[in-house]
């Protein structure tokens, strides 16, 4: 018997994979900064997301809106910045509002950490040292993952043993 429109879509949403969100603190803090002086902020945050992260990532869509970092990319994650974020606060400006976003999609968990929000006019670019911090994390919590899999390296301090790993590649 034949699907229904309604039981397709049904089943093409259940195989779709969903993004994870998650923000830092830092990031928190600025969003709430902003959000005093752009009221619309929240709806805009949202619609970006939809609008731009989503698309970019789960559909594989072209955008010129999100364009990776490439200095800040390893193999399993991407530094992502968002350029073009429309603020209704900002009247006549557009997706050219001068907000930015950086963050991390994490891929094979389908994950998005937001790093930082800034309006350009306060600060020219990114903290490049917020962001490098937050890879730090991923990468020590992905080599402790490693090591913990990996008999031989338990009794070795984790210095040693990360050393050892990165020879054994």
């Amino acid at each position: 018997m034949k699907a229904s429109f309604t039981e397709r879509m049904l089943l093409l949403l259940e195989s779709m994979k969903l993004i994870n969100y998650s923000q830092t603190p830092k990031f928190g803090k600025d969003f709430k900064k902003l959000l005093k002086r752009f009221r619309t902020l929240e709806e805009d945050f949202k619609t970006m997301k939809e609008s731009e992260i989503e698309i970019y990532h789960l559909k594989k869509g072209e955008t010129n809106a999100v364009v990776p970092m490439q200095e800040f990319c390893g193999q399993d994650y991407l530094s992502m910045k968002v350029k073009k974020m429309a603020c209704k606060s900002l009247k006549g400006k557009g997706n050219r509002s001068g907000l930015r976003v950086t963050y991390v999609f994490e891929q094979k968990e389908n994950k998005i950490t937001f790093i930082e929000m800034y309006y350009k006019s306060d600060q020219e670019n990114e903290s490049r040292e917020r962001l490098s911090a937050f890879i730090e994390k991923i990468d020590n919590i992905k080599i402790t993952k490693h090591l913990s899999h990996t008999n031989h390296f338990k009794q070795l301090p984790l210095r040693t043993a990360v050393c050892r790993a990165e020879i054994s590649k």
